[in-house]
């Protein structure tokens, strides 16, 4: 598989490996959904000294610091806090979180979404029942207002694949790289693991609350095709079908299909 033709930014410094997983909550401005989030990770049914909370405050300029602070002040050493002076973007909050996990095992959770009580559980399970994979993806719930559907993520189509859910190991994440300013960060960074060996394993068995919003990053259909063609310019085409299928990725194909058809029947008429 060919690497994409844009550096890779290192992941440094990296602390040592002393607990088995780390939860990455990166948040900006999200302080009304933050505290269901942080709940949900603090009462997880698992061992809580096996886990730690890392919060990577990017900058927020409404109440997310006064939350964030309530929440040290009554869970102490469970919760470590970081703040960036001003908002970097999602990829750099992934980074400096993943920069101060001592956690085997990465778990990102966006901040406005939050964990089932057995998740860790289920998804520590998973990795122990497929030792050999280095990422597990769940299931996991999908809310829109009083809605609540399924999502079952297809193993062969990394497309399906949530930023927030799955279990990722660390050292995996660290050698593709981490996460790249990319509106897709996640299919991005999925892509170079699987392209480094790293196999994939399924959790058939929903783990979190994915919740649908008006102020969600993805939730602008203008800002969701602008990042279809960030990736495109950043991975060959043929190498994104490769690992799965987007009716956005039919688009390119499309346009790359009618673009050499164009192209012979100009070389046809000029031979």
């Amino acid at each position: 598989m060919a690497e994409p033709a844009r550096p890779l930014s290192p992941v440094v410094p990296v602390v040592k490996v002393s607990i088995p997983i780390s939860i990455l909550v990166a948040t900006f401005d999200q302080a009304g959904y933050l505290p269901q989030c942080l709940d949900s990770l603090l009462d997880q049914r698992f061992d809580a000294g096996a886990y730690e909370i890392v919060v990577v405050n990017d900058g927020s300029t409404d109440t997310t610091a006064d939350v964030l602070a309530g929440y040290v002040a009554e869970h102490g050493a469970r919760l470590h806090v970081a703040v960036h002076d001003h908002c970097r973007g999602l990829a750099a909050a992934c980074n400096t979180g993943l920069e101060r996990a001592r956690g085997a095992w990465i778990l990102r959770v966006d901040s406005d979404d939050w964990l089932e009580p057995d998740a860790l559980a289920l998804l520590t399970a998973a990795a122990s029942e497929h030792p050999a994979a280095g990422i597990v993806i769940p299931d996991y719930w999908v809310v829109s207002g009083e809605r609540v559907t399924r999502a079952r993520p297809a193993l062969d189509n990394l497309f399906t694949w949530q930023a927030g859910g799955p279990l990722l190991d660390r050292d995996a994440v660290i050698g593709a790289g981490g996460y790249r300013d990319l509106f897709w960060e996640e299919y991005d960074l999925y892509l170079r693991m699987l392209g480094r060996g790293v196999q994939a394993a399924r959790l058939e068995a929903p783990v979190l609350f994915h919740r649908r919003h008006p102020q969600s990053m993805t939730a602008g259909r203008a800002a969701r095709a602008r990042g279809w063609d960030q990736l495109v310019e950043a991975w060959p085409l043929t190498t994104l079908e490769q690992y799965g299928s987007h009716r956005a990725l039919g688009r390119f194909a499309r346009t790359a299909a009618a673009t050499a058809r164009a192209a012979a029947a100009i070389g046809g008429r000029s031979a």
